[in-house]
């Protein structure tokens, strides 16, 4: 924006001079060409240039050449004819490609000035008081002025723009006779589809015309005929204060087509209505400011940060939004906010900067574990023992609110494991599991038939669930497999799911585990996991939300999980190996109800394992996949009896695949869940679990905020 680039310049105007020169030059003693005072330096590349330092002539007419003695002039210090009296026209020559700031300030002689048109831009108040300034062109190339550009200038009447001109602070021409002259013609000055002025703008409502493509910084300031400003799509930059002290300014649109504004409607204060646009990622210095009627407003959703001061003295503001991509909120962002009471930040906080909430009246604030820094007095609201902070165990948050005595409600630890894909998840699981490992086991990360079983193995051989491609293996897979040190690595199926050339990829011991079809692969895991194991678990062949669900259990108990049909005959490489366990298997789990797998399966394979009796066969099973992972969670409470709940998406199968050796390392129930609990679940979790800590996989497309949210206070103390 306008006055964001005029400050970044300006910047660099106010530093010591050698920073103007390459930082390897070197200096030798001042010289003279003429009335001028030069020193000639040479850069890091061998090349010599010269920093004009003074002009110690009375001559009215003055030429700033383009060389000394055959050296380029480069820069021109401030000095040069700063405070000069006598000199009336100033042709540059010289190939500068700025002006420094108070180039000419106080040259109360100076009529014209004659640019090269190398300059690209300028520092502020160049002209300032240059009281007998009348005509100036500005170089073709210059993109903008700066603040206060021609402060003083009474009688400038004529001023050449280039047509490249992008920004022109409102200062910059103030005290102009040439803004006072177009002011008469019409009280909306444009430049170069520059909104300039509009200071004298008397009609109360207006949108901004559709061939305007940036608004000055102050354009509108202190206009107080104007009610209601609608600013259009087709605006691409608004200036810092551009509305600032419209004091009768109650409503305004923005649509434009920025990024970011700052201090647009600072001490606005009647503006009450308030629409912006998506798209918007930052409020800056000011933004709204002391607009003391403003009682609520609505954020978009592409907010990302509060910067400096952006709500400081909204005294009446009861109402806002907080964009869940929300990373930061600035100083002073709330400060003296007397009727906000109560605030949930968003899942991506980053930091609360210093006094961001002080002396505001809040009440109640939920700080997520996602926060990482918080500014000492930040939180020193006006009514600190009428203050609750809700936070989560073992957070910056809970940990600020020790050290400062602040009331507290604590929530589980919150941790979501997620990546841009399904394979970075699997490697953001496993980088919160292992520091290292010895063996790693790769699954398809499109297939579930081979990968579901791998769970207890994965959990025996103390080794993660990575996922490939068919044909390659993907990048953030290869990175967790180098950061685990791995030496093996167990692929589970198939050349039909894991091909040949991403097994010769490898230069780790590869190990295959597999068989011709689903069944036979379920069969060949379990041998490698237990030759004589005394229980199964059987699910169901076609689908992967029952396997899901006791996965965590089967691998704590170090029990294989076979697959069944729903009816039909039973799988003969199924009911051969069922054969060979006779004498051996004391009980088994049929997960998922009749609908998936029959009674008449369970009797056939009951009956390939040597059993009569029925009840030999537990079924655990519910009225949908959700409350079936709910019955096995009551089932085996006492086993999962660790103090955190993992949670997946009921709907689709690798991230729960990846995440259920990290519950089962931990003995953590696995939750499947999509857009919001079962009311057995809440009632698990309130009543029974009560944990610790709340493990989520995948991102936010998978398991929401909303329903991580709802976990989360249902856990709450």
């Amino acid at each position: 924006m306008i006055l964001a680039v005029c400050m970044t310049l300006g910047s660099a105007a106010v530093l010591p001079k050698s920073t103007f020169a390459d930082t390897s030059s070197f200096t030798v003693s001042a010289e003279t060409f003429g009335d001028f005072e030069y020193t000639k330096r040479t850069d890091s590349s061998g090349n010599d240039y010269i920093t004009l330092n003074a002009y110690k002539g009375t001559a009215k007419d003055v030429v700033v050449p383009e060389k000394i003695n055959g050296i380029t002039i480069r820069y021109m210090d401030e000095n040069v004819f700063k405070g000069n009296k006598t000199i009336e026209n100033v042709k540059i020559l010289a190939r500068l490609s700025y002006i420094i700031h108070y180039a000419f300030k106080d040259c109360t002689s100076l009529k014209s000035v004659e640019f090269s048109d190398d300059i690209t831009y300028t520092y502020h108040n160049v002209f300032e008081n240059c009281t007998s300034l009348e005509r100036v062109k500005l170089p073709d190339r210059l993109r903008g002025l700066n603040t206060d550009f021609f402060k003083g200038c009474t009688k400038l009447s004529d001023i050449t723009f280039p047509s490249v001109i992008r920004f022109i602070p409102g200062s910059a021409l103030d005290d102009t006779k040439w803004l006072a002259d177009r002011r008469k013609e019409n009280p909306l000055v444009i430049v170069n589809h520059i909104l300039v002025d509009a200071k004298t703008y008397a009609k109360p409502e207006i949108t901004i015309q559709s061939d305007v493509r940036a608004i000055s910084s102050y354009a509108f300031s202190k206009n107080n005929a104007l009610v209601s400003v609608n600013i259009p799509n087709t605006v691409t930059s608004i200036g810092f204060c551009a509305f600032a002290e419209c004091e009768n300014l109650e409503k305004a649109v923005v649509n434009a087509n920025v990024n970011e504004i700052e201090g647009t409607f600072n001490r606005c204060t009647k503006l009450k209505d308030v629409t912006l646009c998506e798209g918007i990622e930052v409020l800056q210095n000011y933004t709204f400011g002391h607009c003391e009627s403003l009682k609520s407003i609505k954020l978009p959703s592409t907010i990302k940060e509060l910067g400096f001061e952006p709500f400081n003295y909204c005294t009446n503001l009861e109402q806002i939004n907080l964009p869940d991509g929300l990373e930061r909120i600035g100083y002073h962002a709330f400060y003296y906010c007397n009727k906000i009471e109560k605030l949930s930040l968003p899942s991506n906080m980053k930091s609360i900067d210093t006094a961001a909430f002080k002396y505001s009246g809040l009440k109640e604030l939920y700080v997520p574990a996602s926060v990482n820094s918080i500014k000492d007095d930040s939180l020193e609201v006006s009514n600190p023992s009428q203050f609750t902070l809700t936070c989560h165990k073992n957070s910056v948050a809970a940990q600020f609110a020790k050290d400062h005595n602040i009331k507290t409600i604590l929530l589980p630890e919150y941790n979501r494991y997620a990546g841009l894909n399904r394979y970075a998840t699997a490697a953001s699981i496993s980088r919160a599991q292992f520091t290292n490992a010895d063996t790693v086991v790769l699954a398809n990360g499109t297939s579930f038939a081979d990968a579901l079983a791998g769970v207890p193995l994965a959990k025996a051989k103390n080794a993660p669930i990575l996922l490939v491609n068919k044909d390659s293996v993907p990048v953030e897979t290869k990175w967790e497999i180098a950061r685990l040190g791995a030496k093996n690595i167990i692929l589970l199926g198939g050349e039909g799911v894991i091909s040949k050339n991403v097994e010769k990829s490898f230069t780790q011991n590869v190990t295959r585990i597999s068989g011709p079809n689903r069944y036979c692969t379920a069969i060949e895991i379990a041998k490698q996991l237990n030759k004589q194991p005394d229980c199964v678990v059987f699910v169901y062949a076609n689908d992967f939300a029952d396997a899901l669900s006791i996965s965590p259990v089967a691998a704590v108990k170090g029990i294989p999980i076979l697959y069944l049909g729903t009816d039909g005959d039973l799988n003969k490489d199924t009911e051969k190996y069922l054969s060979g366990l006779k004498g051996y298997i004391k009980y088994a789990y049929v997960i998922g109800g009749k609908s998936v797998i029959s009674d008449a399966m369970v009797e056939k394979a009951q009956k390939a394992a040597g059993f009569e009796a029925k009840d030999i066969f537990i079924r655990i099973a519910g009225s949908n996949r959700y409350e079936t992972c709910h019955s096995v969670n009551i089932r085996f409470e006492s086993l999962l009896n660790g103090s955190s709940v993992c949670v997946a998406k009921g709907l689709d199968f690798p991230d729960a695949l990846a995440g259920g050796v990290l519950a089962a390392m931990n003995n953590s129930p696995l939750l499947l869940a999509d857009n919001a609990l079962k009311d057995s679940q809440k009632f698990y979790l309130e009543e029974k679990k009560k944990p610790d800590c709340i493990n989520v996989f995948g991102g936010t497309s998978a398991v929401p905020e909303t329903l991580a949210d709802e976990i989360i206070m249902c856990c709450k103390e």
